[in-house]
């Protein structure tokens, strides 16, 4: 808005990535032997109302409590983003719903949770939420950029949130910071992100061991395991273990991706909720760790690229993919998803522009095409078999405006993020 350009220094709301440092501040505190991991929260929360249940600190820690997430709530934001609001009045909202789900059964992503293990930091530590974690996290790694977000606090080189609606940009609605607490109320940099991750790895703020048990998935009471550790999210990148987790916030859209082995960390941050961080975070860090091959465009001919175009059946799945031709490239669309567009790199071998799967078309001993090969991100192959099906080209419609009317609403995108 007032023409600046974008530094690295620029401080950001970091969002739901908040969750790490909260997860860390519970584990520094069960080394310092003032909480278990299994503690029941009501020996924090005496007054909290868990219904016969047995919610454990790990419970919220793992999204895995059942807890109702407020975010999820109706009209949560509308009643309370521009309130300055106690944990009691907080609590209060979301702590009398039914549970979700049994305690351990399931994974729901859950900002209830988070800001629960905010109060049992403060119960059990003797100090504030911001407090705690400035002198034990900010103060110790040197993170001089970092903050716990305060409206009226004077903050250099903070930057602007915005959003995008249709193709005109506005300031994003004020979010007072009191509302998502320990679940996405911090400040930070990308440089002061680097220094995060270098005194994680390091051992000085938890043990290394500590560290590995967040940096594991979870275990559900059925022994199944979510991709989920102790706020941080669990995956795979092309074989390796991944360890992420992004933050979305109004105006702004951050991301953390860390691959332990590699050693190769990326932090992406955004002042604008129309540039997502997660694809450029991925994309880097395969890059970086030489899990990912830039692809450059070839050129293939009108007729080279009609051999591709058809319906193909994904093996052991129901969905299935489109490949059509629009203009001089393809597109792929799989079913009920989006449609993206595929260029070539290589002959029958193709790349997403912003994503990071690749497709091999194979072909049979004549020379035609047969079927294709997709390898995700994390390094899952799926066949898909040709069909004889037309494809599908969808058109637009018109609708009456009383039908239209229907959709009107508030839809959560993910937790915390409306649309």
């Amino acid at each position: 808005e007032n023409d600046v350009a974008m530094k690295v220094g620029h401080v950001h709301r970091i969002g739901s990535i908040t969750k790490q440092f909260t997860a860390v501040s519970i584990l520094m505190l069960m080394e310092q032997g003032k909480l278990k991991l299994q503690d029941d929260i009501t020996r924090f929360i005496p007054d909290y109302p868990t219904k016969g249940k047995t919610v454990t600190v790990e419970h919220l820690l793992t999204h895995t409590s059942g807890i109702r997430s407020m975010t999820s709530m109706p009209g949560f934001f509308e009643a309370y983003e521009r309130r300055n609001t106690s944990a009691e009045e907080m609590m209060d909202y979301f702590k009398n719903e039914p549970f979700d789900f049994e305690p351990g059964t399931q994974y729901r992503y859950n900002n209830s949770g988070y800001y629960l293990l905010g109060v049992i930091i403060e119960k059990a530590s003797g100090m504030s939420y911001a407090d705690f974690v400035k002198k034990n996290v900010f103060d110790k790694v040197g993170m001089k950029n970092s903050y716990y977000d305060n409206a009226q606090q004077i903050i250099p080189m903070r930057a602007a949130g915005y959003v995008k609606e249709g193709d005109e940009y506005r300031n994003a609605n004020f979010l007072d910071m009191s509302v998502p607490y320990a679940a996405g109320s911090l400040l930070s940099t990308v440089e002061d992100w680097y220094l995060w991750n270098q005194a994680l790895r390091a051992g000085k703020l938890i043990k290394k061991e500590s560290l590995e048990m967040a940096f594991t998935a979870y275990e559900l009471n059925n022994g199944e395991k979510i991709n989920y550790g102790y706020g941080w999210g669990i995956g795979k990148m092309f074989g390796s273990r991944v360890v992420q987790h992004g933050g979305g916030i109004h105006g702004f859209l951050t991301q953390g991706t860390y691959l332990p082995a590699e050693d190769v960390y990326v932090a992406v941050f955004s002042n604008c909720n129309c540039q997502p961080a997660d694809g450029a975070a991925e994309a880097l860090a395969a890059i970086a760790s030489e899990k990912y091959t830039s692809k450059i465009n070839i050129s293939l001919s009108e007729a080279e690229l009609k051999e591709y175009v058809g319906v193909y059946q994904v093996e052991d799945q129901q969905g299935k993919r489109t490949i059509l031709m629009d203009g001089d490239h393809l597109t792929s669309q799989r079913s009920g998803r989006d449609l993206y567009d595929i260029f070539p790199y290589e002959k029958d071998r193709f790349f997403f522009e912003n994503n990071l799967t690749t497709f091999e078309f194979v072909r049979d001993a004549s020379g035609k095409i047969k079927g294709m090969n997709a390898t995700a991100l994390d390094g899952n192959v799926s066949y898909a078999a040709l069909t004889d099906e037309a494809p599908l080209i969808r058109k637009a419609i018109e609708v009456a405006p009383e039908i239209l009317q229907q959709y009107v609403g508030d839809y959560e995108l993910v937790p915390g993020f409306n649309i």
